[in-house]
C-alpha cells in the first residue's frame, strides 16, 4: 500500500491540457502547412512539416518522462545550471555573427534541416539560475544590506547578467523574447522574498545601467542596428493602423482578421481555410491562431485558452502550496513563460499588441519552443507529484 503511495502520479491537470493542446497543435499545424509544402519549397513534401511537429512532441514527451523523475539535487548543481546558462549564452553570441535571419532576427543556429532558438532555451537558464541563487539567498540569515559581498553574489550580481543577457537576445533583435526574458526576472524576483526597499532599489539602478548599455550599443553599433529595425517599426505601425497599410505592413493582421470572421464560432472545416492559401503570412507559428479560428471556430480557441490557463493555474497553485521557495519560484517562472507566450501570440493575431513573433505554447510549428516548454512541464509535474507526497504524509501524521 504503501509502494502505491509513493508511485509516481503525472497530474491530470497538467497532462490532459498538454496532450490536448499538442495534438491540435499537430493536426494545425499539418492543416496550416498545406500551402507551404505545395508552393513554398519544392524539397519540401506535402507531411513533412506534420512529420517534424510529430517528431518535436515525441522528443518534447520523452523529456517530460525524463526530467520529471530526476533529482533536483541535481537541477540545483551550481555547475549543472552555471553550465546551461554558460552554453546558451555562447550561443547566443554566436547567433550574432553566424546566426540564420528570419524575417529580420538573427536569431536561428541552423543544425541541418533543424533550427536551434537559443533564446528559448535563455528563458529556462534564467528560472533554473536565478532561482537557485535567490533560494540560496533566502537560506541567508544575516541582513544583506550589512553584508556588500553577501548582496551582490545574491542579488545584485545574478540580476546584473540576465540584464546582460536580455540585452544579446535583444541585439539579434528579438524584442519579444527579451521582454519575455524581462518579465520572467521581475515575477521571480517578487516571489523570491526580498525586502521591496531593496528589489526597488536594485531594479532602479540596473534599468539605469541597462539604458546606458543600450545607449552605448546604439552609438557604437548604430548603423548596423538601424538596418534591423525597419521590419519592427513596420510592425508597430501595422499595430497602429493596420487597414491603412493592409496591402503591406498591415497584410498579417488584417488577413487574419478575415480568418477570424469568416470561421464564426464553429469554423469553415479542417483544411477549409481560405487565408492559409497565400494570403495570410506565418500561418503556422506567429499566425496559426487565426487559422485555427476559421477551420475549427471561436469555440475551438476558447478550449486552447482554457487549456493552457489551465496549466498556468496550476502552476501558480503550486508554487502557493509548496514550502520549498524553490520550488515555488520554478512554478511561478514557468507559468510567467506560458502566460507571456500566450498573451503576446493571441495580442498579436488580434490586434490587441504589437506582433512580437511569439508562439502559442505547443500549437505553432517549432521545436526550440516545444522542448523548452516540455522541459518546464517536467518541473511541474515532479513538483506537483512532491506536493502529492507531502499532502499524504501530511495526512497520515494528523490520523496517527
Amino acid at each position: 500500500m504503501e509502494n502505491k503511495k509513493n508511485k509516481f502520479k503525472y497530474d491530470p491537470w497538467l497532462m490532459i491540457p498538454y496532450l490536448f493542446l499538442s495534438l491540435i497543435g499537430i493536426l494545425m499545424v499539418y492543416s496550416s502547412s498545406a500551402n507551404i509544402t505545395q508552393n513554398g519549397n519544392p524539397s519540401m513534401s506535402p507531411t513533412s512539416y506534420l512529420i517534424r511537429q510529430t517528431g518535436f512532441f515525441l522528443v518534447g514527451l520523452f523529456l517530460v518522462f525524463v526530467i520529471s523523475h530526476l533529482k533536483f539535487s541535481f537541477l540545483r548543481n551550481p555547475k549543472v545550471t552555471n553550465g546551461f546558462l554558460l552554453i546558451v549564452v555562447a550561443m547566443l553570441v554566436f547567433v550574432l555573427f553566424k546566426g540564420k535571419s528570419v524575417n529580420g532576427a538573427a536569431a536561428w543556429i541552423q543544425v541541418g534541416p533543424i533550427n536551434i532558438q537559443p533564446s528559448e532555451f535563455v528563458k529556462l537558464a534564467v528560472i533554473l539560475y536565478l532561482a537557485r541563487m535567490l533560494a540560496k539567498r533566502g537560506e541567508k540569515t544575516h541582513p544583506l544590506w550589512h553584508n556588500l559581498k553577501s548582496y551582490f553574489k545574491s542579488i545584485l550580481g545574478p540580476l546584473l547578467l540576465v540584464i546582460l543577457i536580455g540585452v544579446l537576445v535583444l541585439k539579434q533583435p528579438d524584442t519579444g523574447g527579451a521582454m519575455s526574458i524581462g518579465l520572467i526576472t521581475i515575477m521571480i524576483v517578487a516571489v523570491s522574498g526580498i525586502p521591496w526597499i531593496i528589489g526597488v532599489s536594485t531594479f532602479a539602478g540596473l534599468l539605469l545601467l541597462a539604458k546606458g548599455v543600450i545607449s552605448l550599443i546604439l552609438t557604437l553599433y548604430n548603423k548596423h542596428i538601424l538596418s534591423k529595425l525597419p521590419y519592427q517599426i513596420l510592425r508597430v505601425i501595422a499595430f497602429g493602423d493596420p487597414w491603412k497599410n493592409s496591402s503591406a505592413s498591415g497584410v498579417q493582421l488584417t488577413n487574419s482578421y478575415f480568418a477570424i470572421n469568416n470561421g464564426g464560432w464553429f469554423g469553415v472545416g479542417i483544411g477549409n481555410s481560405i487565408q492559409k492559401h497565400g494570403y495570410l503570412p506565418e500561418q503556422n507559428t506567429d499566425f496559426i491562431l487565426a487559422i485555427i479560428s476559421e477551420e475549427m471556430g471561436i469555440i475551438t480557441v476558447i478550449l486552447i485558452l482554457l487549456a493552457i490557463f489551465t496549466i498556468i493555474t496550476r502552476a501558480v497553485i503550486l508554487a502557493i502550496r509548496s514550502k520549498n521557495n524553490y520550488y515555488s519560484m520554478l512554478c511561478v517562472g514557468i507559468a510567467t513563460t506560458f502566460f507571456i507566450q500566450t498573451v503576446f501570440n493571441v495580442g498579436g493575431v488580434t490586434g490587441l499588441l504589437p506582433i512580437t513573433g511569439v508562439t502559442l505554447p505547443f500549437i505553432s510549428y517549432g521545436g526550440s519552443s516545444i522542448l523548452l516548454l516540455s522541459i518546464e512541464l517536467a518541473l511541474l509535474f515532479h513538483i506537483s507529484n512532491e506536493d502529492r507526497l507531502r499532502r499524504i504524509e501530511a495526512k497520515i501524521s494528523i490520523r496517527d
